[in-house]
């Protein structure tokens, strides 16, 4: 029910009632909207403090070249892409099958679906990496 009504009309309370009906929903909700926006936050951090961090470690080695220099940011910006992405996207979708602070890890990594190397993970996690 609270599905259908949508976020919109639970906030408004219209129709009446459904308000008082849908918190859980609506929390749960507004719980995943948030950990979804924390996380590309995070993301975007992550990625900024790698390109500062990748362009130190490439002039502290002093290429002779420019072209050296940005051939060495490009190789560790792929590594660093490649973990940021690849990885951790595996890690999320992984069925660890422990419980530290939640399902998995914190509810957040280890809490997949999948526990080996099936059809559906090339389909789900496969698919998602390779874009």
């Amino acid at each position: 029910e609270c599905e259908e009504r949508g976020m919109r009309n639970v906030f408004q309370d219209h129709p009446p009632g459904i308000y008082s009906r849908c918190q859980d929903w609506l929390a749960h909700k507004v719980k995943g909207g948030l950990l979804a926006a924390s996380s590309s936050i995070m993301l975007i951090i992550i990625n900024y403090a790698a390109t500062v961090g990748i362009g130190s470690i490439a002039d502290f080695e002093r290429p002779t070249s420019l072209s050296q220099r940005s051939h060495r940011i490009m190789a560790m910006g792929f590594l660093v892409q490649l973990i940021n992405v690849g990885v951790i996207t595996m890690f999320v979708h992984f069925d660890l099958k422990v419980n530290f602070l939640g399902d998995g890890i914190m509810g957040l990594i280890g809490n997949g679906l999948f526990s080996d190397l099936v059809f559906e993970w090339y389909n789900v996690v496969g698919a998602s990496m390779i874009l």
